[in-house]
């Protein structure tokens, strides 16, 4: 099976296969799309920030702070 036939796979070569949407809801949380580079990493740091408590333990990724701009 050649790599034409795999739709998506880990560390694709294809950029349109390293996109995943993030999606965050909530109290003052506004629509928005961000269109700057943003890791999975993010995301435990910014429920983090939202919620207002510790960050998990070893941690490395920074807020969204578009995400957050509204809600502090």
């Amino acid at each position: 099976m050649g790599l034409g036939s795999i739709p998506a796979i880990h560390g694709s070569p294809w950029v349109y296969d390293t996109y995943v949407p993030i999606f965050f809801a909530g109290h003052q949380v506004l629509a928005q799309t961000i269109t700057r580079r943003v890791a999975p990493s993010d995301i435990a740091s910014t429920l983090a920030a939202y919620l207002n408590i510790k960050f998990p333990s070893g941690s490395i990724g920074n807020p969204l702070e578009e995400v957050l701009a509204n809600t502090r």
